[in-house]
């Protein structure tokens, strides 16, 4: 048995291209941790995801051809992320990163087998979401597990798992530090008059009321990042990226941003507090879809980069892998 420790950064994955956008929408919709559906509903899920990925896909598809390349960098950044991360971890034993992505290649059971076929038994998943929810965390968990049932080899491995750190001290300040370096043209009085949001990716309201903690994580990390600025007097956290006709979590990020347009403030500073990396939703959502808008209005929009390599996000996740490794297994059954 090798004695290397796999981390496996988990996170949605991306489409390679546009004639993979149903294919990858298909395998978002079929996900019931993504779907809810009532257990008379369950035998139809598959034609509901074929209904609901063919109606989305042109919109979809017009949103990656605006990236560069025509597809976003996710897989790349994520694997940026795992290289950093291990040689934050250098001093601690011998690890190797791999990126299992949820809904497209290289998917957690094609990972799961990589890392075997390696002779490495020991493993750390490593969900690249800061907050958890169901849907993201939750979910990436689960497909491991159905990985380890499939290739027959929960006897095999040892597992722990990272499941959140909204409030990690090193990545708040790496946040912290990223919204100073934004606004470090501004006198203290400028700062303090521009409106300071955060924007997270939204989860229907019902999803929560059922006691999903996604939106106490995410309050979490806003306070202690404004905590961590010595606070500000307009903070706003909204909701982007909603699919479909049924309430999320509000307030919604376009809401906020019209409403800021009205009021014809001089400029906006905007922290995507949920996303660790550059991806379809902040390089084409918040930059293009909203920072369109804003910059037509004549306002100075300041959306401020994601985490990315930031070595003191890597070094926040370190700490979170030393944890969890002197932890209890994750149960695979």
């Amino acid at each position: 048995m090798s004695d290397t420790t796999a981390i496996i950064l988990m996170t949605y994955g991306t489409p390679g291209g546009k004639d993979d956008v149903e294919a990858y929408l298909y395998n978002i919709f079929t996900d019931p941790d993504i779907i809810e559906l009532p257990w008379y509903m369950a035998p139809f899920r598959t034609l509901l995801a074929r209904k609901i990925s063919s109606r989305r896909r042109e919109e979809v598809q017009h949103n990656y051809g605006r990236l560069p390349g025509g597809r976003s960098p996710l897989n790349e950044l994520t694997a940026a992320q795992g290289e950093a991360l291990v040689e934050e971890l250098r001093g601690d034993g011998r690890f190797e990163s791999f990126s299992g992505m949820r809904y497209w290649a290289p998917r957690t059971e094609e990972t799961l087998a990589r890392v075997l076929e390696r002779g490495i038994r020991r493993i750390l998943l490593l969900p690249m979401y800061p907050q958890y929810a169901r849907a993201t965390t939750g979910s990436s968990i689960n497909d491991f597990r159905k990985a380890v049932r499939r290739l027959g080899v929960a006897d095999r491995i040892e597992v722990r798992a990272v499941c959140s750190f909204p409030d990690n001290g090193s990545m708040v300040a790496a946040m912290a530090h990223d919204i100073r370096v934004a606004a470090a043209d501004l006198s203290p009085e400028e700062f303090r008059a521009t409106p300071l949001l955060f924007s997270a990716h939204g989860l229907p309201q019902s999803v929560v009321d059922r006691g999903d903690p996604y939106q106490q994580h995410v309050e979490r990390t806003v306070a202690a990042v404004v905590s961590s600025l010595g606070g500000h007097p307009e903070v706003t956290l909204c909701y982007q990226s909603r699919v479909g006709k049924q309430e999320w979590l509000k307030p919604y990020t376009e809401d906020v941003l019209d409403a800021l347009i009205r009021r014809r403030v001089p400029r906006v500073l905007l922290y995507p507090v949920a996303f660790v990396t550059e991806h379809s939703e902040t390089l084409f959502e918040l930059d293009m879809l909203y920072g369109d808008s804003l910059r037509a209005a004549g306002i100075d929009y300041r959306r401020v980069p994601a985490l990315g390599t930031n070595p003191g996000f890597i070094k926040g996740l370190a700490e979170e892998v030393r944890t969890a490794m002197a932890g209890p297994l994750l149960p695979l059954s």
